[in-house]
């Protein structure tokens, strides 16, 4: 199964070690930026013009088939449920995802659920790295991308705009 591009965000967001997500001021809509991108790519949405003087671009679902994925499914029938502008679908779509995207990573062994208490008192998860393998690959192509020129794929490049969108 591949990784969805929201889940490759919330890895590239983990410590490793502590399993605490660093740097997630804007995770939640990072998220739902990436899930957005990933039914573009996968021309499940598409974005109407609207007419009008103050009329605003909308987000449509397009005929194509709807996604497997019971995330990105979800996701879809979000869309679905009336046109919304992309800035308005970001933060709905993002919303109580995060939980949702840690737990998937969990079942297929990249993330481990661990219970922390913080200050001794309150009770906190966190999600320390068990197999980095994927999230290595995705530094790399990431690195190749940002550091050393190589032309990004339609993933890569996503994943580049949702972490710096982070």
């Amino acid at each position: 199964m591949t990784n969805l591009i929201a889940e490759d965000l919330v890895l590239l967001l983990l410590d490793d070690e502590s399993g605490k997500l660093e740097h997630a001021t804007y995770l939640d809509a990072g998220i739902g930026g990436a899930l957005l991108v990933e039914l573009a790519l996968a021309e499940n949405v598409s974005v109407v013009k609207g007419s009008g003087l103050w009329a605003r671009a909308k987000v449509h679902v397009s005929s194509a088939p709807p996604p497997a994925d019971p995330v990105l499914a979800q996701a879809l029938a979000l869309v679905a449920e009336k046109p919304r502008t992309a800035e308005d679908l970001v933060g709905r779509l993002g919303k109580k995802r995060r939980d949702v995207l840690l737990d998937r990573l969990r079942q297929r062994g990249i993330l481990e659920e661990k219970e922390h208490r913080a200050l001794g008192l309150i009770p906190q998860k966190r999600w320390p790295t068990v197999d980095s393998t994927h999230e290595a690959g995705v530094r790399r192509d990431l690195g190749d991308a940002l550091l050393r020129g190589v032309r990004p794929d339609q993933r890569t490049a996503a994943t580049t705009t949702a972490t710096s969108a982070t």
